[in-house]
Order: structure tokens, then sequence, then C-alpha cells
């Protein structure tokens, strides 16, 4: 049986989203976004996360997704960049090798990945198989 967000229109997303983000910390950074960008963030989220629809936690977990690509730990982490140092003269960029020391792939948002049930300090042992053996 479908979950109910699978029939979510974009603007119940960006409502949902809208009062998932009030009631939080993240409040002032997601009304910060203007709509449009709101809405792409929300479009590329519930894609990357589409593995994990029929999960309970899906909508909270696209939600905070969505917010933390946007944000600078985001973009550094979807680049795979560990580490930047600008010096005087120059600029240093060290990669991550797509490994978060969570275990998370690095292109999704830590919190996402708890919340989906991915953390493995929680014991799970969700779809995320890619490059790892188990």
């Amino acid at each position: 049986m479908p979950q109910p967000w699978a029939t979510w229109t974009d603007q119940q997303w960006l409502d949902n989203a809208a009062s998932y983000h009030a009631a939080r910390l993240t409040a002032d950074a997601w009304s910060a976004l203007d709509a449009t960008k709101q809405s792409r963030a929300l479009t590329s989220a519930r894609t990357q996360l589409t593995p994990w629809i029929e999960n309970a936690n899906y909508p909270m977990a696209v939600y905070e997704q969505a917010l933390w690509m946007t944000t600078e730990a985001g973009s550094n982490s979807i680049n795979d960049y560990s580490s930047v140092s600008v010096g005087e003269s120059s600029v240093s960029v060290s990669y991550g090798r797509s490994r978060s020391s969570s275990g998370n792939p690095a292109w999704m948002s830590p919190v996402a990945w708890a919340l989906l049930g991915e953390d493995e300090t929680m014991g799970s042992r969700g779809k995320w198989t890619v490059g790892r053996l188990r």
C-alpha cells in the first residue's frame, strides 16, 4: 500500500516542510531560502531518497536532506571535500573519498541517515550497501 506522501503535490511538500522546520532550530535557515530554492531542494531530496519512500520517516528525512543540501557543510560533503584551507596565496582542498566517519554516504544528510534508520550505531542494516561488504 503506497504511503500518503507518494501522492502529495509540490505545494503540499512545501507546506509540510515549512511546518516541520518552523518547529525546529532549522526554522531561520529554511525560511531564509526563497520558495524556488526550497522547491528545488525538496525535489532533489525526494529523488535522492526514493529508495526509502516506504520508510515511515521518509518525509522528515526529505525535509532534513533538502535543507542540508543548501548549507556549506552539505555542499562540501556532496563535493567530497573533507577540508578546505585558504592561505595567503593559495587554496588547498582535501578530498574525503566519499566516506564520512559516521558511515553514511557523503551525499546524504547525517540527520536524514539517522531518521531512515541507517545509522549503524543504532543496529540498523538498511538498504545502503554500495561500496560496503557485509
